[in-house]
This record gives structure tokens, C-alpha cells and sequence, in this order.
């Protein structure tokens, strides 16, 4: 299973890059997109909002373009603020 995790921040990154392992002991990070091949997982850094939805029109584009990818995970946060 070969997963492409777009996070909106750096540390989101950090976090999913350690945690992701723990849940799936047969899953190691790839630095780059192109070194996807087997039981592989990549994560791309948003850049925060707005420039986030730029990160995921490029995970789209790239997931359909390798066909190896089983998953595509976005993992935005969400904040509410009280009026």
C-alpha cells in the first residue's frame, strides 16, 4: 500500500511522518513523490491556507499520473473561532 498524505504545515509533517509508522509498522517515508514503489509514503507540505489548495491540485495531478498510489490523505486543520 503506497500512501501521498498533503498536511497544511511543517509541523503536521513532523507529526504524520512519525506517527503514520506507529499505526502501520509496514509503511516508511519517501522524501520525494517519484520514490514511491512499495508500502511507501510521501507527505507534501501545503504551506498553509490559502496555498494549500495548490498542494492538493499537485497531489491530484501526481496521484493519477504514477498510478501506484492507493491513498491520497489531506489532513487540514480546522479552527473555530467564537464570536
Amino acid at each position: 500500500m503506497n500512501i501521498y498524505v498533503v498536511v497544511e504545515g511543517i509541523c503536521e509533517k513532523h507529526v504524520y511522518k512519525n506517527w503514520i509508522p506507529h499505526v502501520n509498522k509496514r509503511l516508511s517515508f519517501v522524501n520525494y513523490s517519484h520514490e514511491i514503489q512499495s508500502n511507501n509514503f510521501y507527505i507534501l507540505t501545503g504551506g498553509g491556507f490559502p496555498a494549500y489548495y495548490d498542494s492538493i491540485d499537485i497531489a491530484i495531478e501526481e496521484v493519477n499520473t504514477y498510478g501506484n498510489i492507493d491513498r491520497l490523505v489531506i489532513g487540514i486543520d480546522s479552527e473555530c473561532r467564537a464570536s
